[in-house]
């Protein structure tokens, strides 16, 4: 609600609450679900790289766990993200291994993290 109101501060903080409660008790698909809101908030920040990365690693996790989601909405939109920022297919391949790597190393946060600064304020995304 809060992201489709614009108030693009309280989205994140709802999304990443939301993600540390899933990630406790180990509910990957909706951990996966936030990400994949996340990516959509930073995209709407024109912050496109980080949004896209975060999309990709929503994609990754639901790959596997075998969600349904890798063949509808998830690929839809990771196409249509890369497509807009012309990328290869080697580029895919590439974000696709550094996301997962992310995750091994810390389930994501270091991405979370850059498209997110901490101190760093959504008001340039209201003009």
């Amino acid at each position: 609600i809060d992201l489709r109101k614009g108030d693009y501060d309280a989205a994140r903080e709802k999304l990443e609450k939301s993600m540390k409660i899933r990630q406790q008790i180990g509910d990957l698909a909706g951990k996966a679900e936030n990400l994949y809101q996340l990516g959509v908030l930073a995209w709407e920040q024109n912050r496109s790289q980080e949004g896209l990365r975060l999309m990709a690693l929503c994609w990754v996790i639901d790959v596997s766990i075998g969600h349904a989601s890798t063949e509808g909405d998830d690929v839809k939109a990771l196409y249509w993200m890369t497509s807009e920022l012309k990328y290869t297919e080697r580029q895919i391949v590439d974000l696709l291994k550094e996301v997962a790597e992310s995750y091994q190393k810390d389930r994501g946060q270091s991405l979370i993290d850059a498209a997110f600064p901490k101190g760093d304020s959504d008001a340039s995304s209201h003009q």
